[in-house]
C-alpha cells in the first residue's frame, strides 16, 4: 500500500474530467466500503465450506481482475493527463516546502495525521470494547465491524452528491468524528454502542473522503503525486504507529478511557482546524460564513 496508494490515488485525475474528480473519489471509497461491508460475510462462509487456505488462494486470484483492468488502461484513455515532470533531486523535499507554504494543506496533513494515528484504530477499540466491556465473543467483534461498515457506506455514498467546499467536511468530519467515538465509549449497553457505530463511520468516511477531494483538487497537478504521498504516509502510516499505544492504554487505563482519549484527542484537532480555518480564511470568506449563520438562526 506504501508503494501503490500514492500513484492510485493521482491516477483518478487523469481517468476523469476535473469537475468529476469529487464523484470519482467518493464512488472509489464506496466501492472499497461495499466490499469491506460484504467480503467478510462471504469469506465466513467460504471458510466453512472450503477452508481457510482455499479462500487465501481465491483472494490472491482475485487480483487479476486488478492487474488486467491497470493493463488494459492506455495513455488514450487517460482524459486530464498532465506532462509527467522529469526526474530531479530533491523533489520530496520541494513537496515538503509546497505543502509547508500552504495552511490549507498544513491543516489537512495535521488532520490526517492525528486522527489516523489516534482515532482510526476501529479494530483495536472495537476488540477491546466487545471483549472487555460488554464480554462478547469474536463473532460479535465481526458484527461491530459490519455494522460500523454501514456507516462508512452512507457516509461515501453522500460524499458523492456533495457540492462546493469540502473544507468545512473536513473539518466537521474530524469534530464529528471525535464526538460520536466519545459517545460510544460511554455507552452502556452493547446495543447502543453498535448504534454508535454507525455515525462514527460517518464520521470517518466524511472526513477521509473530504481530505482526499480537497488534495486532489486544490493541489498543482506538477505537485499531486508528491503531496498525495506524504498523506498517505501520514494517514496510514499513523495508524499502526497509534494502534500499539492504544493498546496499551487500554491495559493501562482501560478500554473506555482509552477510547474516550482516542475522541478526545481527535475532537481537539478537529476544533484547531476550525481555529486554524478561520484564521488563514480571507475576510470575504469569513463575512459570507458569518451572513450564513446569522441567516440560518435569526430568520432574517
Amino acid at each position: 500500500a506504501a508503494f501503490d496508494a500514492p500513484a492510485r490515488q493521482a491516477l483518478v485525475n487523469d481517468l476523469v474530467p476535473s469537475k468529476l474528480v469529487p464523484n470519482a473519489v467518493s464512488l472509489n471509497s464506496t466501492s472499497f466500503n461495499s466490499a469491506r461491508l460484504i467480503g467478510p460475510g462471504v469469506s465466513g462462509l467460504l471458510i466453512a465450506a472450503v477452508g481457510t487456505g482455499w479462500v487465501f488462494l481465491l483472494n490472491a486470484a482475485s487480483f487479476a481482475g486488478v492487474l488486467l483492468s491497470l493493463f488494459v488502461i492506455s495513455r488514450n484513455m487517460s482524459v486530464n493527463s498532465q506532462p509527467r515532470v522529469p526526474r530531479q533531486r530533491g523533489q520530496v523535499v520541494e513537496g515538503i516546502k509546497y505543502v509547508a507554504q500552504r495552511p490549507t494543506l498544513i491543516m489537512i496533513m495535521v488532520l490526517a495525521f492525528v486522527v489516523g494515528s489516534f482515532g482510526l484504530n476501529f479494530p483495536v477499540f472495537n476488540s477491546v470494547m466487545a471483549t472487555t466491556v460488554f464480554d462478547a465473543d469474536a463473532e460479535v467483534f465481526g458484527l461491530l465491524g459490519t455494522i460500523q461498515a454501514c456507516g462508512t457506506l452512507a457516509g461515501a455514498l453522500m460524499a458523492a452528491r456533495r457540492q462546493g467546499s469540502r473544507l468545512k467536511f473536513v473539518v466537521g468530519g474530524a469534530i464529528g468524528f471525535g464526538i460520536t467515538v466519545i459517545a460510544a465509549c460511554v455507552a452502556p449497553w452493547l446495543w447502543l454502542y453498535a448504534v454508535l457505530l454507525i455515525p462514527t463511520g460517518w464520521a470517518a468516511v466524511t472526513f477521509l473522503n473530504s481530505c482526499n477531494v480537497t488534495l486532489q483538487m486544490t493541489v498543482d497537478p506538477r505537485y499531486r503525486g508528491r503531496v498525495m504521498a506524504l498523506y498517505m504516509v501520514l494517514v496510514m502510516g499513523g495508524t499502526p504507529l497509534g494502534a500499539p499505544l492504544m493498546g496499551w492504554l487500554a491495559e493501562v487505563l482501560g478500554a473506555r478511557a482509552s477510547v474516550f482519549l482516542a475522541g478526545l484527542i481527535s475532537l481537539v484537532a478537529g476544533l484547531w482546524g476550525l481555529w486554524h480555518w478561520n484564521r488563514h480564511a480571507p475576510q470575504g470568506e469569513l463575512r459570507r460564513r458569518v451572513r450564513r449563520i446569522r441567516v440560518r438562526f435569526m430568520g432574517r
